[in-house]
This record gives C-alpha cells, structure tokens and sequence, in this order.
C-alpha cells in the first residue's frame, strides 16, 4: 500500500462527534494492530506529546496531522531528560525533544502495557501533569495537541489520539442580515463558547 493510498482511519470510538478524543491509525497499521491487541504480550511504548500553543478546531484529519505549530519553549539539550517528582520514590521521566530551530518539538513518555490502547490515558495524566508544572513557572499558551505512539525502538508510529475536528461549513452570502433575540443572546454566547472550547470540563459546565 502506497503512502498516498495510506489514510487515516478512526478505529476508536465508532461513533464519534468534534472535539471528542479518538484513536487513529493508517490503514496499513491495521493488522498489526489486531495482532498486537489479540497477542496481549506487555510491551514497552513511547507516547509523542506534540505541543502547541492551541488544539486545532477545523479541518480533516490529514491537515492536522501535517499542520505546522506554534512553540514558545527553546530546549539547551536534545533530549532534555527531567522528571515531575511526587514525592517518595514516585517520579515519571520525560524526554524533551526539540525541533530543527531549537524549541520543544514533542515530550515523550514511557508507558509499559498489554494493549496500546492503554497507553493514552496515563500519558495523558503525565503529560498535562507536567504542561501544568511548566506554566506555574511562566504563564505561556502550552498545550498537548495530539499524541503518538510508538511501539519502543520502532520508527513509525503506530497509533495517534487528538480531538475530531470540525468538518461542517456555513456559506454565507448573499444575505441581508441575522435578527438578535437580546433574551437569548447569554445563551448563544454560552454554545459558540462551548463549541470552541477544547476542555471537556468547560464543555460540561456550559452545558449545564
């Protein structure tokens, strides 16, 4: 299968709407995969946290997955090996990548499981434990924009969590004009704040 044939496919969860997590792989990935999952073997992975200053909204994803980013954070050492300290002998270990100009590229974090769908939610933990450790320093826009992750010592990866984007458009044009209901006006600020909103807990609280 060529690379221009090789698209991404979501296989997590079947049915999913924007802004919501899903799991992602090419389509080549596929059997291994199934493989993989059926084998139930305990592997060791390595989980890419891309960092950007903002989570994409709009777009498929093929665009996402080759946009460029915005990075506020310049790196001394390739890697910059540290850790967040919890406190007895409980640490988690990251690796801080940077890019071609010197800035953090992507974090990394090792996780060891049975199934690769069990790496993301730990890496999540571990990976916005530390974005929150950076920004109590210096207040910067600093977030996770998606992960990746690799099977450890491998090249390619394997799978890749971000957040669906939008993909509806409204044409506009020719139009007079849109009539404003002032009684409503807190309520349609509260959805369109919602709908671009990448926090699953703000989402909730605008909902309520």
């Amino acid at each position: 299968m060529t690379r221009s044939t090789d698209h991404y496919i979501i296989i997590h969860p079947a049915k999913s709407l924007p802004t919501g997590l899903v799991t992602i792989c090419r389509e080549s990935k596929l059997d291994k995969i199934r493989s993989i999952e059926t084998e139930r073997k305990r592997r060791r992975y390595i989980v890419h946290g891309i960092v950007s200053d903002h989570i994409p909204l709009a777009g498929g994803i093929e665009e996402i997955m080759t946009a460029a980013v915005n990075r506020l954070i310049p790196i001394r050492e390739n890697p910059l090996t540290m850790y967040l300290h919890y406190g007895g002998s409980n640490a988690v270990y990251y690796d801080l990548w940077p890019d071609d100009n010197g800035f953090l590229s992507h974090i990394d974090v090792e996780i060891e499981t049975d199934l690769p769908s069990n790496t993301f939610s730990p890496a999540r933990t571990a990976l916005n434990d530390l974005m929150d450790a950076i920004v109590n320093v210096v207040w910067i826009p600093v977030v996770i924009s998606r992960l990746d992750l690799y099977v450890k010592g491998e090249n390619e990866p394997l799978l890749h969590q971000l957040l669906l984007t939008f993909r509806d458009r409204l044409e506009l044009g020719p139009i007079g004009g849109i009539h404003c209901f002032p009684l409503f006006s807190a309520h349609e600020a509260l959805v369109r704040e919602a709908i671009t909103s990448t926090s699953p807990f703000y989402r909730f609280l605008f909902a309520y």
